[in-house]
């Protein structure tokens, strides 16, 4: 997935290697949200106006993620994790 196939597909693309991932999550929302992979078992939930960072092992591949509030199947975003 490249930058241009993220904003055509009006989504959020997250790249790093493989090995352990890093990733800070601002939800500057009202709510609560969820950063969610679900075949990496990684589960994060963000409280409304708070960031959180989740640290996971990934091997390279590319995973959806998602929110798993219910309302918000729409929150998606890739994350790309190279070799």
């Amino acid at each position: 997935t490249t930058p241009a196939d993220c904003r055509r597909q009006r989504q959020m693309c997250i790249r790093d290697s493989a090995g352990t991932v890093g990733v800070w999550v601002d939800n500057r929302d009202g709510i609560h949200h969820t950063f969610t992979i679900e075949g990496l078992d990684v589960d994060l939930e963000i409280p409304a106006l708070k960031a959180k960072r989740v640290d996971f092992e990934a091997p390279a591949g590319t995973y959806d993620v998602i929110c798993t509030v219910p309302g918000h199947e729409s929150m998606t975003a890739t994350l790309s994790v190279g070799g």
